[in-house]
């Protein structure tokens, strides 16, 4: 049912309206706290208390400086209070939006084509290539013909912190990670990464372009692991249908399209375990795992892997008077005979000693023999994803049809 401003909350708005100065703090006002609540109460789990505020904000400067020109402020603002009310009430009004997050794969072959849906709202979608990539670069246009794609619903319009904005990238990280799992890509550290430090985060028509800069590190080398694609062909020779199915390498672009779609499959079951409860420590997990890769610094890739590992383990204490305790949680969970749980679990409990001597400004950086220690915590959050995620897929299968569509 659609949202409006009629009566008490057409009240609160120009209550919030003829109360805004354009010159007063960003704070949080008492009016503008009450319309925040009530935006928030329009659209529950739509829009955050932080995007309301963001929202109504930005609306009335826009509207005040598009009439100021060099008017008095009472001028100025006697002219911008009745665009201020119209332009929230239809935006509020207009909520939730769709969007569409585009995630650049620049190193994906070019036999990649057409659009394969992972999920009903997740494609990876080939663009036709621009005429004159000279041109296309002046005008702006996107370097990558290949990208993810995630649709949301939501609001998403003031920037990557915006919750449809959030859920989106957010979604993003989870498919890179679950590319790089499955073996179906891998990067290629030979590949000169995308070190760019700005990105405009504007909509055309609903469509965003952006990518936080460490997703984007990580995807401007991420590249098909085509050596591990595998073709199944019908052309063996032998006297029954079971023995002319011949497992090969594909060796035309059509037929490296049918085997990159075949080992899409498993990124696409574990993407509908979204709709499950612990998929949300294991999405968060992926997320931190893929921020621990591609941090440059590594005292913040050691601290990033081990909020991972906090995430996955299931506990929100503090990790220097858990780090028995997640040891044991870790041990249990991927460890075999007794010894082997020992082992892991004091194994475990000194790569968080080294994480709290980070915290607490006692390391400024990695020696080198501590290096090691990171590419471990690196090892191990790998590693509790993948039996979690295993764990997800053979205990909690949603039920319906398996594979992926292609389009």
């Amino acid at each position: 049912m659609a949202v409006e401003f009629k009566g008490k909350s057409l009240k609160v708005l120009e209550t919030y309206v003829g109360a805004w100065d354009p010159y007063a703090s960003l704070q949080p006002t008492t009016e503008s706290k009450h319309l925040i609540d009530l935006v928030m109460g329009m659209h529950p789990g739509v829009v955050s208390g932080a995007d309301a505020h963001q929202m109504i904000e930005s609306i009335a400067r826009h509207e005040y400086w598009s009439v100021h020109e060099g008017r008095q402020t009472d001028e100025a603002l006697a002219l911008a209070r009745p665009k201020i009310l119209s332009s929230i009430k239809a935006y509020v009004e207009s909520l939730p939006r769709s969007y569409e997050f585009r995630i650049g794969l620049p190193n994906f072959p070019s036999w990649f084509s057409g659009k394969v849906a992972l999920a009903e709202d997740v494609y990876l979608v080939a663009d036709e290539p621009p005429n004159n990539r000279i041109v296309a670069a002046l005008m702006g246009v996107a370097s990558s013909r290949v990208h993810i794609s995630i649709s949301v619903n939501g609001y998403a319009d003031h920037g990557p912190s915006a919750t449809a904005a959030r859920r989106a990238l957010g979604f993003a990280h989870h498919i890179t990670y679950l590319l790089k799992h499955f073996g179906v890509a891998e990067r290629q550290y030979s590949m000169e990464p995308d070190h760019s430090s700005f990105q405009s985060f504007s909509a055309t028509n609903g469509r965003f372009e952006y990518t936080p800069p460490a997703l984007r590190r990580v995807c401007s080398s991420l590249s098909v692991a085509e050596a591990k694609l595998e073709f199944i062909a019908m052309d063996g020779t032998g006297p029954t249908l079971l023995s002319k199915v011949n497992p090969r390498a594909p060796q035309t672009d059509v037929e490296r399209m049918e085997a990159f779609k075949r080992a899409l499959e498993p990124v696409s079951e574990a993407l509908k375990l979204r709709s499950f409860d612990d998929y949300e420590f294991l999405g968060a997990a992926m997320e931190w795992a893929l921020e621990s890769e591609a941090s440059e610094n590594d005292t913040v890739a050691y601290i990033l892997a081990s909020i991972g590992l906090e995430a996955i383990l299931g506990t929100g204490d503090y990790m220097n008077e858990m780090s028995k305790r997640l040891g044991d949680r870790y041990a249990f969970l991927t460890g075999g005979h007794r010894a082997d749980r020992e082992r892991r679990g004091e194994e475990f409990k000194n790569l968080l000693d080294l994480r709290g001597e980070i915290v607490h400004a006692r390391h400024r950086g990695l020696t080198y023999p501590e290096m090691s220690s990171l590419f471990k915590i690196q090892g191990r959050l790998d590693e509790c994803i993948g039996v979690e995620l295993n764990k997800l897929l053979k205990y909690n299968r949603p039920r319906g049809a398996t594979g992926i569509v292609v389009s």
